[in-house]
Order: C-alpha cells, then structure tokens, then sequence
C-alpha cells in the first residue's frame, strides 16, 4: 500500500511538472498573428487523433482539457476472467453464476498543440470493487505521455510512453486514449486471454526523424518495455529494440521504405518451485524489409511489408529436450491505418484493422508471431442516442513454445460486444455494454484453459468537465 501510495504521488508530480512545462512552451511558442505568417503551415500533419474509434468526438478541440469521473455496475459469468479470479485462485473456467463488482473511474486528458510542440496527457486511475467480505479491492492505473518537438523544419523528436498497474492483463489498454496509436512491436501483446492477476506494463519509446529532401525521410527509434505479474507461475519480461528506416515519396500519394527492426527479449523464469511450461531464457527477433503504403483518402492508407525475419532462441517442449530453432521466416504485413474513424454518412463511422507482427507470449511463451484483425461499426441513432458494435480476432502461434506433438503451440480468441451510449447533457453520459470472448489453446493447460469463454455485462455513467481552449 505504501509502494502504490508512493508511486501515485511521483506520478502526479510528474504530472504537474509536465503541465507548467507546457504552459511554458505555450507562451513561448505562440503563433505570430501577422500577414502572411505561414508558420503553422505543418502542424495538421502532427494532429493527435480524435478520443474514439467510432466517430463520437468527444474532444471538440486538438487544445483541451478534460476531467472526468465515472461509475459502472459490471458482472461476469467465467471466474477465472474476471477481477475475482486473483482472490480465489481457481484453476479453470470456475463458472459458477454471474459475478458482480462496482468500478469507480476517474480521468484526465489533456492535449495541447504549439508552432513546433505538440504535448498530449491522458491519466486514469479506477478502483474496483467487492461485495464479497474475504475478497479484496483493487486500484488501478492507465495511461501515457507523448511528447513531439520540430526541433528544425526538418527535424522531429518524440518521445513517448505507455502504462498500464491493473489486475487486468494488458489487452484492456484503452482504445479511447487522446495520445497517438504505438506500433504493436513495442507495446506487450495485448491480444492474449490470461487469468486476470495484478499485472504491470509499461513501455516507453522515442524517434528522430530527418527530412533529407521534400520527397525522403530518415527515421531513427528505440524503445523498452516492462511486464510484471502477480501471478508466481507467469514468466515476467524485459524487452529492448531499435529501429531504422527510409522512405521515399514516388508519387503524390505513393511512398517506398526500406527498414530494419530489432527486439531483444529476456523471460525471466517463474516464481514458483512447481514445474510449469511458461517459458523462460533469451530471445531475439530482427527484420528488414521492403514496403509501399498509398494513401487511398486524405484519412485512409494502404501498406504492405516484406522480408526476411530471423529468431534467434531455443525452442522447448512440453516433455523437455529443444526443438527446431525457428530460423529464418518470411514475414509479410499489410493492413489499412486510419487517421481517425471513417464517416459513412453524417451518422455512421467505421474502423478497421489487421496486421502481423512478432511479439512476447504475455507471461505464458516465448517470442509470437501474432496476426490480429477487428472492425468496429457505430451510429447516431438520434442526437443523444449512439449505438456501436465492434468484434476481434487474434492467432498467436509461440515459435519457442512446442506442444505434446512436437508443433507450436497455437491460441485463438475473439472478442465481440454491443455498446449503446445515451448523452442525458453535454457533460452527462449513461451507458450500456456487453462483451463477449473466447480463446482456443493446444497448450499451457495448467496456466489457461484449453477453452474459455465469457460474458461480461456493464451499465455506468459518466460526468466530464471539458474545458477548450
């Protein structure tokens, strides 16, 4: 309690000091209102995308500050998934009835643009709580940073970071964040289902970027990430990677890249003395590449990626002895990035994304190849009414993890769900949601079930406080 406490106040410290920074820099850096001043000519191409997926614009302005404070009524019917499960240690799906639990939520969101700065803040902190008498309550925090500086006309440096103290694993990362969306070969892998347990993340990254030339870019990075488990039979993780790019712009819409990424993994081994299959050791992921993107609409982009990636690792089995070390691979990836939710019609907005990339195995393997894929619909019913619907899917397959037959292991999940959001005033929310998931696994029977799946029912409400500026 006094770690949490202390952690909370190094937290807002920082907080406040980021803040009087920035206002700093506002005065600093404010804008010349004289004739002709083209100055600001650039600074749409570092807007800080909109607070949803799904068109409901909550910040009506790229400078706001925003508070908020929330309560919702939630209740599960698969144990092992929901917050109780840390309490009561169940070694399966433990279905028994529905649970309840309240979440109390509290917000801060703070987005800020300048000539050269671009500053963005968002901070949540929630506390969940039991009915039961021996079960315990949990506080939780989520968040980030970013930072981008135009150091020189040509210059950008941005720094970043992202972090997550829950019971719950790192998937349910906020998709609503005010800060720009972090590439998923820096952030831990957020699509798989494990028993919820106190679990920390954070990832931090920064990049420098070069204009050569009008049509050429160079793009340096580097990043670290953190994850750490209450949960004694889970391997914790120290991940480490750079990056090195150059595009070119054939045309106006078209651009060419050549790349090379790096991550350096360290699994540490489970804390507990019962043999467990989680895996533990050191691995190492590198990939060069060749890629096109094409910016379809102002909003919409098109990219494909392909090269050789080589993993470097010892392979293990279920009944000991190594495996086949995987080598090298080809890798391809290619997707659609959106800057913000698509509009259909005035009243309808949709997103879409799919992508593959390598990743941690989340406390459970070694390094994934992970393929993810999800859309999400939404429309305004009436002028206070919004309903929403949205579904997932992931395939993680753990290249140092092999089954009883010598295979990789494999999981598959979705995750489907309903939103329905009522805005009783400008400031007043009332909402409505359900999700559903399901996860497939050929192994790891003693840390997660073969099969699991769950339904999870939530009513709330929230109050803000918005102020645009």
């Amino acid at each position: 309690m006094t770690q949490n406490r202390l952690q909370i106040l190094v937290l807002m410290s920082l907080l406040s000091t980021l803040l009087l920074s920035e206002s700093t820099f506002a005065q600093a850096e404010k804008p010349s209102s004289a004739p002709g001043n083209t100055a600001t000519a650039k600074v749409d191409d570092r807007r800080l995308p909109s607070a949803t997926a799904l068109g409901d614009i909550f910040f009506r302005s790229r400078n706001s500050l925003i508070f908020s404070l929330g309560v919702q009524e939630s209740a599960t019917d698969n144990l092992y998934f929901s917050p109780a499960a840390s309490l009561t240690g169940v070694p399966d799906s433990g279905r028994s009835g529905y649970i309840p639990f309240t979440t109390l939520s509290g917000r801060m969101a703070y987005q800020r643009q300048l000539q050269r700065t671009t500053f963005g803040l968002d901070y949540g902190v929630s506390g969940i709580l039991f009915r039961s008498r021996d079960s315990g309550d949990f506080v939780s925090h989520d968040g980030g940073i970013d930072l981008s500086y135009r150091v020189t006309p040509r210059a950008t440096f941005s720094i970043g970071d992202r972090i997550s103290v829950s019971p719950a694993p790192g998937r349910f990362y906020r998709h609503d964040l005010v800060l720009n969306a972090v590439s998923p070969q820096v952030v831990p892998n957020s699509t798989l289902f494990i028993g919820l347990n106190r679990t920390i993340t954070n990832t931090a990254f920064t990049s420098f970027s070069y204009e050569v030339s009008r049509r050429s870019q160079i793009t340096l990075g580097a990043n670290g990430a953190i994850t750490r488990f209450q949960q004694r039979d889970l391997s914790e993780m120290n991940q480490s990677g750079g990056q090195l790019a150059y595009s070119y712009q054939v045309a106006e819409r078209t651009a060419v890249s050549l790349g090379y990424q790096f991550s350096y993994y360290d699994f540490s081994p489970p804390r507990t003395q019962n043999v467990s299959v989680a895996y533990s050791g050191i691995a190492r992921s590198h990939l060069a590449y060749v890629g096109i993107t094409h910016q379809l609409t102002p909003s919409i982009g098109a990219f494909i990626q392909a090269g050789p990636s080589y993993i470097v690792g010892n392979s293990l089995g279920f009944f000991g002895g190594p495996g086949r070390r995987p080598g090298i691979r080809t890798s391809v990836n290619g997707g659609l990035t959106f800057g913000e939710a698509i509009s259909l019609d005035p009243r309808t907005f949709f997103s879409i994304h799919a992508g593959q990339n390598i990743s941690d195995g989340y406390g459970l393997g070694g390094i994934t190849q992970t393929q993810s894929a999800g859309v999400s619909l939404g429309r305004r019913l009436t002028k206070v009414l919004t309903g929403s619907v949205h579904g997932s899917y992931s395939r993680n397959q753990f290249l140092l993890n092999l089954d009883a037959n010598g295979k990789p292991v494999t999981t598959n999940g979705i995750s489907s769900g309903v939103n329905l959001s009522l805005n009783a005033t400008e400031r007043f929310n009332i909402f409505a949601n359900y999700v559903y998931f399901r996860q497939l696994s050929s192994g790891f029977s003693t840390l997660i079930p073969d099969r699991a799946d769950g339904n999870t029912f939530t009513v709330g409400l929230n109050y803000s406080f918005p102020v645009f500026f």
